[in-house]
């Protein structure tokens, strides 16, 4: 639940008698005193009631001459208080929306609204949220694998010298350019996906998934890059989330001048 406004009196007075109804107080007739008396006190504007003596007096029926000092009746009961106003909330009120709370140390009781949580989705709509995750995953997983065969096609059709090392290639991790970056988690997939599909292709080196990592939030040119993890060629890319669309886009480059070999995008 979430905390909102200050309750108006009378719905204040409503969940007091709801909580001295309750299971929690059936037997607390000197604790539904207390409640009743400081809340009528706050709601009428005399704070000034609620002290340690007058509570003593009005409620414990302590005579004129007690002293706080020597009796701790108040304090004791206070401390109960909470503790059944905590299992009331946390039991028959869990779903309340009017709150209310004796701060640690006071006797003045605080009124709170809360909006009440939205119960959990019905098991044909929580079917329906599994569905669309689970389609979502077979997208990450299709699109990563056309965007690595597209890459693995430009890479073997290079013009390589017969005795020159065989192709390599690092992929970046993708970055989240949606403009909430909320992406972050998708991106992060469709870099896994398309190492692991390119990891299956034969004769082709692929740059091991904690190596590329490091470049995360990179701001080095693509060819010291490459230099640093000695490929031959990089795979970067990005994400873009707008409403219900989204758009993949990926660049081949040439590790040895940093030039574009290809670029495509996915919708």
């Amino acid at each position: 639940m979430k905390a909102n406004v200050e309750p108006a009196s009378e719905a204040v007075r409503l969940q007091v008698e709801k909580i001295l109804a309750s299971t929690a107080f059936a037997k607390a007739e000197k604790l539904k005193r207390f409640l009743r008396f400081t809340v009528e006190q706050t709601l009428d504007n005399r704070g000034d009631r609620i002290k340690e003596y007058w509570i003593a007096v009005e409620v414990f029926e302590r005579n004129s001459g007690f002293d706080p000092r020597l009796d701790p009746i108040v304090r004791v009961q206070a401390g109960k208080l909470r503790s059944k106003l905590d299992e009331f909330y946390a039991a028959e009120g869990q779903n309340d929306s009017v709150i209310i709370q004796y701060p640690k140390g006071g006797y003045v009781p605080v009124f709170k609204t809360c909006e009440v949580a939205e119960p959990p989705p019905k098991p044909s709509t929580a079917r329906a949220i599994r569905m669309k995750w689970a389609a979502a995953a077979l997208g990450v997983v299709g699109i990563a694998a056309i965007l690595a065969f597209m890459a693995f096609g430009i890479l073997r059709n290079q013009d390589t010298p017969s005795n020159g090392p065989p192709p390599s290639i690092a992929v970046l991790p993708f970055l989240d350019m949606s403009p909430d970056k909320d992406q972050e988690f998708f991106c992060d997939g469709i870099t896994d996906e398309i190492i692991n599909a390119l990891v299956k292709i034969e004769n082709l080196k692929v740059v091991a998934r904690t190596s590329t990592f490091e470049f995360k939030t990179r701001s080095q040119d693509i060819r010291e890059i490459a230099a640093q993890l000695k490929v031959t060629a990089v795979l970067e890319g990005s994400v873009r989330k707008s409403g219900d669309r989204l758009r993949v886009t990926a660049q081949l480059n040439d590790a040895s001048n940093g030039f574009h070999l290809w670029v495509g995008h996915v919708r």
